[in-house]
Order: structure tokens, then C-alpha cells, then sequence
């Protein structure tokens, strides 16, 4: 559910409303952790929730608090991941800065 509610951020254009909604729908998973506001790679300020997974890995989605748009996605390394990473290593992320809607493929918005 974690994931959806990150594909749903990340692969449409919905409108506040809707974005804050799935804000709060991560916040009812079970095992989901609100993790407060945290700086993204790129230094804006927002609000984190994240999802400890058996493999090890935490995913981190990371919320501007007035527009409740995506802002960064991030995996982080816990003890004792399945991979042999060192504890707080990042493993992936994805930074949003700007996005759009376009009438075709190749324009940028």
C-alpha cells in the first residue's frame, strides 16, 4: 500500500486535495512512521513518512506541507539489511523538481 500511495504521488496530477489525502492514507498503514520534516537533496524542507521493509531497506517519501506534492522518494539502508549495506547508506532516491502536464510526448511543461 506504501508503494501505491508513492505511485499515485509520483505518476499523476492530481490536485492538493487529493495529494493530502494520500498523505493521509500513508499515514494509516500499519508499520508506516511519521518521521517529521527533513531537508530534500535538493534543500527544501518537508514532511517525511517512511516504511521499514523486511529486506532492510527504509522508504522514505518526503512531502512539501502546503501543496502536499512529492518533493523526493528515498531508500536508506537499516542494521541487518539483506545486502550487506552499511546502516543509513542511501541505496536510491528520486528527486522531483518540477512537473507538468503535456499534450504530447517530447514537451517539456
Amino acid at each position: 500500500m506504501f508503494t501505491l500511495v508513492g505511485d499515485a504521488l509520483r505518476e499523476t496530477d492530481e490536485p492538493p486535495a487529493v495529494r493530502a489525502a494520500l498523505y493521509e492514507v500513508a499515514g494509516r498503514i500499519p508499520g508506516v512512521e511519521l518521521l517529521g520534516p527533513v531537508t530534500d537533496r535538493s534543500g527544501r524542507t518537508g514532511l517525511a513518512v517512511a516504511y521499514d521493509s523486511s529486506a532492510g531497506i527504509r522508504s522514505e517519501l518526503i512531502f512539501d506541507r502546503s501543496t502536499s506534492a512529492l518533493l523526493e522518494e528515498r531508500d536508506v539502508a537499516l542494521e541487518g539489511n539483506h545486502f550487506g549495506y552499511a546502516p543509513g547508506t542511501l541505496t536510491g532516491f528520486a528527486t522531483y523538481v518540477s512537473s507538468g502536464v503535456v499534450k504530447r510526448l517530447g514537451v517539456t511543461p
